[in-house]
């Protein structure tokens, strides 16, 4: 079993355009060999991540994408035995996570293909700290994306094949263990297809909603008894995510 190291950041770090730096206030050490490989993939933690005022959450969404000129990762064997190496500084940019979700955080501003966060914050927010700024939500939480491969083309769905599965359970493993989550929420359907029985063999309170850009967030359903975007503030509220 893979074990969690915390370390104190080192003062003066610089980033780099070959190193991913990690955001949060410490660093999480995770023993999964695909992150050695695509370290720009590690979740985002934010750093009110291990606040006493609430439990640990962790969402997950269901794939990055490159630009659509980018072939990198329409071969599934090459994506998977490569590494990051073989990206160039703007396919590299497209799947930071955690340096996407910390320029939405410090500007204020998230735009159309950053709608996820936007949404999944709002949510968040209603059951938390309800800051005047919902964005900043997502310091009080983690996110990574279930799938490892980036989808085929700019802003799809992707097509998942068996290595996919295989190496997102692997990784949503590791990285479990890692961050220790109280609660999971997948805001993709497709993604929790796949993992969310994962999860449950774990005994982690878990649920799922429509991807938070999708029609179905915003609009009323019985399945979800409500809103898809009621999903998030029902679920953190019955098992009592907010502490303060």
């Amino acid at each position: 079993m893979n074990q969690m190291e915390i370390v104190n950041k080192q003062a003066g770090l610089a980033a780099h355009d070959d190193v991913e730096p990690d955001y949060s206030e410490i660093e999480y050490h995770y023993g999964n060999s695909h992150y050695e490989k695509y370290p720009v993939m590690k979740p985002w933690v934010g750093s009110n991540y291990l606040s006493d005022k609430h439990k640990k959450l962790l969402v997950l969404g269901e794939s990055h994408y490159l630009p659509k000129e980018s072939i990198k990762s329409h071969d599934v064997d090459a994506w998977y035995s490569g590494s990051e190496d073989s990206l160039d500084a703007e396919e590299k940019r497209w799947i930071r996570t955690r340096q996407i979700i910390k320029k939405i955080v410090d500007n204020n501003y998230c735009n159309s293909a950053h709608g996820i966060f936007r949404n999944t914050a709002k949510a968040v927010n209603l059951v938390g700290c309800q800051y005047a700024n919902p964005l900043e939500a997502m310091n009080d939480i983690a996110f990574m994306n279930f799938f490892q491969r980036p989808a085929e083309n700019e802003g799809d769905s992707i097509n998942v094949v068996k290595k996919d599965v295989e190496v997102a359970i692997y990784v949503l493993k590791d990285v479990i263990e890692a961050l220790a989550p109280d609660l999971i929420v997948f805001v993709s359907f497709k993604a929790a297809w796949y993992g969310r029985s994962i999860v449950e063999s774990l005994n982690i309170p878990v649920t799922a909603t429509p991807h938070p850009t999708c029609r179905w967030w915003n609009k009323q359903t019985k399945k979800y008894g409500g809103y898809g975007r009621d999903v998030i503030p029902k679920f953190l509220t019955m098992n009592e995510w907010y502490k303060a």
